[in-house]
């Protein structure tokens, strides 16, 4: 059964996600199944470059970000900010989007770094750092852990969102 990604306005989106204790071949599935729930373009090119278990309405400190050009993505369990610079990502280039907002976008201003601390398939624990579009993309799916959407941040900055 292939997964349906949950839209706004469901509550669902607002729920805050709880660490994952386990992380055994239950999870690995529900990361296949996050991979084969992104939506492709007729090119098989994906149409999103990151999913969180909450968009499914798994309540589970998981997401997906991609982190290449190609179809890769890559799983983040438990993930918390630890860093972020001062620097901000201010480029319209970047307008963000969101698979629970279809057809939505807008300059969200974020920072341009940050360090990620999370567990991979294995289990072992990573801090890594990232930066510009994917810093963008690790923030935007963190904040959906937390029951925050992207729009709720193009409220706050005051920033026009634009309907594509």
């Amino acid at each position: 059964m292939k997964l349906k990604i949950i839209t706004a306005p469901n509550p669902i989106l607002r729920q805050v996600s709880k660490p994952i204790d386990k992380i055994d071949e239950k999870t690995r599935k529900i990361v296949m199944e996050m991979i084969g729930a992104i939506p492709s373009n007729h090119e098989g090119e994906t149409i999103g470059a990151g999913l969180s278990a909450i968009q499914i309405g798994l309540p589970q400190r998981l997401f997906l970000a991609k982190i290449n050009d190609k179809k890769d993505f890559q799983p983040f369990i438990n993930p918390e900010i630890v860093a972020t610079s001062n620097r901000i990502i201010k480029s319209p280039r970047w307008l963000e989007g969101c698979l629970s907002f279809p057809g939505l976008y807008g300059l969200v201003k974020r920072p341009r770094e940050v360090t990620l601390k999370f567990q991979d398939l294995d289990g072992s624990w990573h801090a890594q750092r990232f930066s510009k579009f994917l810093a963008t993309i690790i923030q935007h799916e963190l904040d959906h852990l937390n029951g925050i959407l992207f729009t709720d941040h193009l409220r706050q900055q005051e920033a026009q969102a634009y309907r594509l």
